[in-house]
């Protein structure tokens, strides 16, 4: 994967979860992912479903 991009792998678990809490406690757990493409994936995902309470947990957001 190369940097700054999001690999398919992580949007089609963020469609497969169907929740949000579900999807970030997934990835909390996978250290093999690029963080920053990570991260960024979060920001979108969170903007996305208006979810200001998902903003304020990640820190790293």
């Amino acid at each position: 994967m190369t940097s700054g991009s999001i690999s398919p792998d992580i949007k089609d678990r963020y469609y497969k979860s169907k929740s949000l809490p579900t999807f970030l406690k997934e990835l909390e757990f996978d250290k093999a992912l690029n963080r920053d493409a990570t991260t960024l994936f979060i920001i979108l995902a969170c903007v996305a479903s208006k979810d200001m309470i998902c903003l304020q947990r990640n820190p790293s957001t």
